[in-house]
């Protein structure tokens, strides 16, 4: 039913294009590109760096690659395998889980709540985007391996023979190292398992486990001075200097984002769903005062749940999994505000507390009559669930219907403007392309992005003056993004302006280490300047920086232009 349900639901997902960060991780990631299983082939795709180290992740995208090249069916086959693997092993926690923390329920009814949570979680259209996302494999790779590594664990603690014990905790340890290799939010699967050992094997017993505990503490501490005197601290704060928040606003924002999340699960509509959301910033508990409210929420979430740990385990232990889950991304770290993929693992916190609840209502005090109109209503639900995944499927088609999706949601975001621009740009839909990245360019006058996308519109028009006009009028501190150096000089060398090229090749260059696609315009634009010894410097420093195709006709041409010019004595000369 998992399997056939969750096919259902994604079956109109599978010809969704390739969108935003699947551009690079994927479709532009030559790393990844293998055309042999070698070992050198797999250790340049497990290096690849593009998302940060997830070498198992690349791994998957690089045998995705070589299976089937960049047709994009098979990696959407892929990540529907994984998720409904992971539905499975939802299944199995819950029912191991029920199993500890209602010993009196019978096996028919913990099947049927394990199977209602499993089916509700993995049908939920929040899920969607770590389905449908190409890239949110890694998302979907995490929570398979820690799901499989906490059932180890659960495994291990129950196991009665040694060796099947012993295989069981090399089980554990093994899935970790692979969910770790796979994204970072998984480092937070040690205190899933701490939580499941004290509330279902030391059962809150303080005295009896001192020891234990003493030791989980001084893990924490020994984490909490890692992260001070590592390093990472001050590299999470120097992040900050590209983010439009501080690290003080994003972990107020959070407060409201983590209700939200709780929000968009219990009320799952299409129209509350969307690639990019715009969530104002919190600049204090009280501006806005919902962040007040929600932050007063969560500690009465967690109270709760601290009230709960010995009258229900069940309850207790998930209200701690949803928010131990988003630990990681909705904390100090300087990532987006706001994603749906993030509430991935943690719903299954939401599902098992909401189903749980229902089941734990006793027949004898709750007619049977009604026991049916429940079981009706369930199935609504679940169906509608399945419908709402297909119709949020559907807008993952290309950009143009992701992005007009967006829009409806957030008309006035510059963001969702510049990208659907981009997006009509590539779909040779001009004026469509003009009208929303000039709309982004009013929404947000000093968003440099919208501006360079909009002179590389007029740029592949012909309309040189328009495209100067509008690189001209970045400001001058924004210039220093290299994209928009290299698009003024191709516009210099489009107007014949050749010293003016050059000059912004070059700070393209100097402001993105190794960037090869300046080094072959500096080059031609130097041959423009009968300038043949500067020319082949370009064109070696081009060559030595390129990551694409090596049969290119890029660095074919390169190589021909070099051998063209000679190889004069390069001591004496420098660029």
């Amino acid at each position: 039913m998992i399997c056939t349900l969750n096919w259902i639901a994604y079956s109109d997902s599978f010809k969704a294009d390739w969108h935003f960060d699947d551009l690079a991780n994927v479709t532009n990631n030559q790393d990844i590109q293998i055309k042999d299983l070698t070992w050198d082939s797999l250790r340049t795709a497990m290096g690849s760096r593009v998302g940060g180290i997830r070498p198992f992740a690349y791994l998957t995208f690089a045998l995705n690659y070589y299976i089937s090249g960049l047709s994009v069916e098979p990696y959407h086959i892929a990540n529907l395998f994984v998720h409904i693997l992971n539905a499975f092993f939802v299944f199995l926690l819950i029912m191991a889980i029920t199993k500890k923390a209602h010993p009196e329920f019978p096996d028919w009814k913990r099947e049927i709540l394990s199977v209602s949570v499993a089916l509700f979680w993995s049908l939920s259209p929040v899920q969607s985007q770590s389905v449908i996302y190409i890239v949110q494999r890694m998302n979907l790779l995490a929570a398979f391996f820690m799901l499989t590594s906490l059932l180890f664990y659960i495994g291990w603690r129950d196991a009665s023979q040694s060796l099947g014990a012993g295989l069981r905790i090399m089980g554990c340890a093994g899935a970790a190292l692979f969910g770790f290799a796979s994204k970072e939010n998984s480092f937070i699967l040690p205190l899933l398992i701490l939580s499941y050992e004290i509330y279902f094997i030391r059962r809150f017993r303080w005295q009896e486990n001192r020891k234990f505990f003493a030791l989980g503490a001084a893990g924490i501490i020994l984490v909490v001075f890692f992260v001070s005197f590592s390093g990472l601290l001050n590299r999470w704060l120097g992040s900050y200097a590209y983010r439009d928040f501080t690290m003080k606003e994003r972990l107020l924002t959070q407060s409201r984002v983590v209700i939200r999340y709780l929000a968009q699960l219990a009320l799952p509509l299409p129209s509350r769903l969307a690639l990019h959301h715009e969530i104002q910033k919190s600049t204090s508990l009280f501006r806005p005062l919902t962040t007040l409210f929600c932050t007063l929420l969560i500690l009465s979430a967690v109270a709760l749940a601290l009230y709960l740990a010995k009258r229900n385990r069940f309850v207790s232990f998930f209200i701690l999994w949803y928010f131990f889950a988003l630990a990681i991304e909705s904390s100090i770290l300087p990532l987006e505000m706001m994603f749906e993929h993030r509430a991935y693992l943690p719903s299954i916190g939401f599902f098992a507390i909401a189903l749980s609840l229902l089941f734990s209502i006793s027949p004898s005090r709750f007619q049977k009559k009604r026991m049916l109109y429940l079981g009706l209503i369930l199935c609504l639900a679940l169906g509608l669930s399945v419908y709402f995944t297909r119709e949020r499927s559907r807008v993952w088609t290309d950009e143009i219907s992701l992005w007009e999706d967006n829009l409806l949601k957030y008309p006035n975001s510059f963001r969702v403007q510049n990208n659907l621009g981009t997006a009509y740009a590539a779909a040779e839909r001009q004026e469509e392309a003009e009208r929303a990245l000039l709309e982004a360019i009013r929404l947000n006058p000093g968003y440099s992005g919208a501006r360079a996308n909009l002179a590389l519109l007029y740029l592949n028009q012909g309309l040189l003056d328009k495209a100067l006009q509008t690189v001209e009028a970045i400001d001058k501190s924004e210039k220093s993004f290299p994209d928009v150096y290299f698009n003024l000089g191709i516009i210099y060398a489009r107007k014949g302006e050749w010293p003016k090229a050059v000059e912004a090749y070059r700070k393209a260059f100097m402001s993105k280490k190794g960037f090869a696609e300046a080094y072959y315009n500096l080059a031609l634009a130097y041959l423009h300047l009968k300038d043949d010894f500067m020319a082949m410097v370009c064109f070696k420093d081009f060559l030595n920086t390129w990551k694409g195709d090596p049969d290119s006709p890029y660095v074919r041409e390169a190589h021909r232009q070099i051998e063209r010019i000679g190889k004069p004595d390069l001591g004496s000369k420098s660029q």
